[in-house]
């Protein structure tokens, strides 16, 4: 599994499209939605000291940034993976791969870990941003560092149905496509389906929902429920990926 998650790693540094994503989000990221963030709370800053608002520099840049970055990801990511396992299947290379002494649960996971490596640097990179504030005033730690495991348990996610939108056809194309639309309904979400819900299926509707599990870790408030429903989340589309290339190798 780290043989082929080193193997991956090496693929997607060397790999231009790793490359753009990664400057595409920094320039985003950065010049659009930091830039203009900082701006704003610099001319808002005399109301807000005028209406003694306890809202500091991290809760009215940081956190709208780090709320884009996901959103930005959740746009890029499925775009990053949708080759991961398409495009072997469409070469021929996979069944190569599948005649290698490991599991096609070590092939998903190697993948997987290659994919979050991509998330941890990306990460890192936009971390620098709020970071920068450091010369400017004071930091909430507790706020930045809940935003960032937000952006972590997101970015994870994103990779996982990814990688399980990948093993669904051979057209890296129609791969990206399917991992897109997947994130987007979970955003799209309307949370209150499980409040008006009176039966199973409408209750798992509203608990799929993203925002309501992301929004809580973004203003600092780190709750097992929502930590767990990412790595469900997770875990489903990587248990998903694993049973259809099971299904692959027995069905052709």
């Amino acid at each position: 599994m780290l043989a082929i998650a080193r193997h991956e790693i090496r693929g997607l540094l060397g790999s231009p499209a790793a490359w753009c994503v990664l400057a595409s989000m920094q320039l985003v990221l950065g010049v659009f939605v930091f830039l203009r963030l900082l701006i704003g709370f610099v001319e808002q800053q005399p109301a807000l000291v005028a209406a003694n608002s306890s809202a500091g520099i991290t809760a009215v840049v940081v956190s709208p940034l780090l709320n884009t970055t996901v959103l930005v990801m959740l746009l890029l990511l499925p775009l990053l993976s949708m080759r991961s396992i398409s495009e072997e299947r469409r070469t021929g290379s996979f069944v190569l791969l599948q005649s290698a002494p490991c599991s096609l649960a070590a092939i998903v996971f190697g993948k997987f870990l290659a994919l979050l490596a991509f998330v941890l640097l990306a990460l890192t990179c936009i971390s620098l941003l709020p970071l920068s504030l450091l010369f400017a005033g004071h930091l909430d730690y507790g706020l930045l560092g809940a935003g960032l495991l937000a952006v972590l348990l997101s970015g994870a996610c994103f990779a996982a149905i990814g990688l399980a939108a990948s093993t669904l056809t051979t057209q890296p194309a129609m791969a990206g496509l399917i991992g897109v639309l997947l994130l987007l309904a979970l955003w799209s979400i309307d949370p209150t389906v499980s409040d008006s819900a009176s039966n199973t299926p409408g209750q798992i509707v509203g608990w799929l929902a993203l925002r309501p599990h992301l929004e809580p870790m973004l203003r600092g408030l780190v709750r097992g429920v929502d930590v767990a429903y990412f790595l469900i989340l997770s875990g489903w589309a990587l248990g998903l990926a694993i049973w259809r290339l099971e299904s692959i190798r027995l069905h052709g």
